[in-house]
């Protein structure tokens, strides 16, 4: 049953213990429990310890505090032609939270044009809307220090960008090696002056450096230990590292080292996870259940949302 959007306006989020008690605060921590019907999927933290949650169900985008559970709608759903809501990218000192909108089971035909949002972070206003040329699905995104945006397009091999004070998404790059069957290229994070993305339905993890001139460079796959199961939500750790989730359940440290990566699991056991954001020293990675969102008459219905907290001290 979909929960009314007016019920998730402005409350306390439920606290689910997830962990026992332990002398380090982190192991303490609770999840973070969503309204029903919600089905979330991109994540983003700002400096004062908030998260922004989006919903795939048409509930937009909320705003929750770690630190009190206070959860209220920043974003309301179709606002401004505002779809299911997935990639999310909060920049404080621009005052700016991105989100990529999408159809992505397909249902809304027409109805729906795939696109980035720029909304006030503090208020919720909207900023501008860029539609994907030619179509496609805008998944996820990640802005560079020279406020350069970055969008992966799912179902066309190509990489767009966004220039500061530019007006529409262009082509950063188009690679054969992004083509496939359903979803293609889904998480993206910029590190050490390069563009790293996963491909979802290969288990691959791409690195394209970006050229002194901001132009993309070759396209190069990264050496793994296996191929990563249905890599989703990418983000930067430190300079050698990445955290992936895996849509089987993981969430897992990708650490570079002499041109190898190292795969560590940090947690296990979630489910069907979809993004992951850091905040003082914490993972919190979104339990999509996205089984229940594509296959509804197999999987039945979701259990209770939750972002699940994964201490990485």
């Amino acid at each position: 049953m979909r929960a009314s959007l007016a019920a998730l306006t402005i409350f306390t989020a439920t606290m689910i213990s997830a962990t026992t008690s332990s002398s380090d605060p982190l192991a303490d921590l609770d999840a973070i429990e969503l309204g029903e019907g919600f089905f979330p999927e991109g994540i983003t933290a700002d400096a004062q310890n908030n998260l922004y949650v989006g919903s795939l169900n048409g509930f937009g985008i909320v705003r929750v505090s770690v630190e009190t559970g206070q959860m209220e709608t920043l974003v309301p759903g179709e606002t401004e032609g505002l779809a299911s809501v997935l990639g999310l990218w909060a920049h404080d000192d621009a005052n700016l939270l991105l989100a990529c909108s999408a159809d992505p089971t397909g249902d809304r035909g027409d109805a729906v044009t795939s696109a980035l949002f720029a909304f006030n972070l503090a208020t919720g206003e909207t900023h501008g809307r860029y539609d994907l040329p030619d179509g496609g699905l805008c998944n996820d995104l990640a802005r560079d220090d020279d406020g350069t945006v970055y969008v992966t397009d799912s179902f066309n091999p190509r990489i767009l960008v966004l220039k500061p004070g530019g007006f529409a998404l262009k082509p950063w790059i188009v690679s054969e090696r992004f083509e496939g069957e359903g979803f293609n290229l889904n998480g993206i994070a910029i590190i050490n002056g390069g563009v790293d993305v996963t491909k979802y339905n290969t288990g691959e993890l791409f690195r394209i450096p970006i050229q002194p001139d901001g132009s993309a460079g070759d396209v190069i796959a990264v050496p793994l230990p296996r191929p990563l199961e249905a890599p989703d939500g990418l983000t930067v750790r430190s300079s050698s590292e990445l955290l992936v989730v895996e849509g089987t359940g993981r969430l897992t440290s990708v650490r570079l080292k002499d041109g190898q990566a190292v795969l560590t699991t940090l947690r296990d056991g979630l489910d069907v996870p979809t993004t992951v954001a850091i905040s003082d020293d914490v993972a919190w990675v979104v339990e999509g259940q996205l089984d229940h969102y594509f296959q509804p008459d197999e999987a039945g219905r979701p259990e209770i949302f939750r972002i699940e907290p994964v201490p990485l001290r």
